[in-house]
């Protein structure tokens, strides 16, 4: 029976020779579908120990949580970009407190009790 290019169909157990440029091509695309297999293969495993290791870290997290004391849920955590160490935002008041300058009266270091004293009651009114 023809073929649509013309050529007789013949059933016969001696394979048809391919062409030399075909066989590189069917080789090499052979050869790196078997490396995309092993790839699978390997991306797979990786899958399940990477999911192996978020449940041991939850697991180890949450037994870490429950040692710590609770923090109150209106105080934050922020991470410093570049040290990536968390910190806690300061309390307003303390920020204000934090600005407040105090001119102290000065102690000339004279060996005049009279003037130590003196600065002394100054230093007192200053804390009372």
């Amino acid at each position: 029976m023809p073929t649509r290019s013309g050529l007789e169909y013949t059933r016969s157990s001696s394979p048809i020779p391919m062409d030399p440029k075909l066989e590189t091509i069917l080789t090499t695309l052979m050869a790196r579908t078997d490396c995309l297999d092993d790839i699978k293969i390997k991306l797979d495993e990786m899958s399940d120990r990477v999911a192996r290791i978020k449940v041991e870290r939850c697991t180890h997290t949450s037994e870490i949580e429950v040692d710590q004391p609770r923090r109150e849920p209106t105080v934050r955590r922020t991470i410093h970009q570049h040290t990536g160490q968390a910190y806690e935002p300061r309390d307003p008041d303390e920020n204000y407190l934090r600005s407040i300058k105090v001119e102290a009266p000065n102690f000339d270091g004279t060996l005049d009790p009279k003037a130590y004293l003196e600065w002394e009651d100054g230093m007192n009114h200053y804390f009372q």
